[in-house]
């Protein structure tokens, strides 16, 4: 079994800048803002591996290699004293 899995790095930053232009008694202004994001790579990279991880695992299970493993779970039963006692 293969995977192929990507993922883009993300930039992320906020920048504001103002020129001043003079020159023969004229005054240019110039504003520039931005705004950007940024993902760590490390971040990036965890996130592909988990992508591919779930990807084999679904290639799996429609190849037959595994199946899922039906469980019942109770929901749990709690009165106001057991809360109480939780929470304390």
């Amino acid at each position: 079994m293969e995977t192929l899995v990507s993922k883009s790095i993300i930039s992320t930053s906020i920048s504001q800048d103002i020129f001043r232009f003079i020159e023969q008694q004229t005054e240019l202004v110039e504003i520039e803002g931005g705004v950007a994001e940024n993902e760590s790579v490390s971040i990036a990279l965890q996130k592909a591996i988990e992508t591919g991880v779930l990807n084999i695992i679904n290639i799996g299970i429609e190849r037959g290699y595994w199946k899922y493993e039906n469980i019942k779970i109770n929901k749990p039963v709690c009165d106001a004293e057991c809360i109480t006692n939780i929470r304390g």
